[in-house]
């Protein structure tokens, strides 16, 4: 039998994810995309940041080597400063220093995303999106570059 996963929320208590079940059922460590995404996007920066990004908000960055935690730093940078999310579809076209494979795009943040890292549309997997889960979190990721 596996270990249940640990969640480390913003007051640094470990939460029991099976317990707890604060991600739905069909996000875990394999496949933490909310998007059904076509294999040339798997391993691009935005979903290799998405996947990061799950981890970290289940582990509180414990397991992950610096350069993916300076990546996924780099990442909410990224959203910060172009005050955006992150959506996908893969009719996108590359973005050169962003998304050289195409399929994902930044879209200028509205009301609507509060502080989510993603933005929904017909490419996300249905389901209840927590915004715990999705949220950039409140302690960043430390690393030394």
């Amino acid at each position: 039998m596996t270990e249940p996963r640990v969640l480390f929320i913003e007051t640094g208590k470990p939460r029991n994810l099976v317990r707890d079940t604060l991600f739905p059922p069909e996000i875990d460590g394999l496949n933490s995309l909310p998007w059904v995404v076509h294999a040339e996007h798997l391993n691009s920066f935005p979903a290799r940041s998405v996947r990061s990004h799950v981890h970290f908000i289940a582990t509180g960055g414990v397991g992950m080597c610096k350069f993916q935690l300076g990546a996924l730093r780099d990442f909410y940078d990224i959203l910060r400063e172009f005050d955006s999310v992150l959506e996908y579809n893969p009719q996108v076209h590359p973005l050169p220093g962003f998304g050289s494979d195409g399929g994902f795009r930044l879209l200028t943040r509205s009301f609507a995303d509060r502080d989510l890292v993603i933005r929904t549309n017909e490419y996300t997997i249905p389901r209840k999106l927590d915004s715990k889960l999705w949220a950039i979190p409140g302690r960043m990721p430390a690393f030394i570059r």
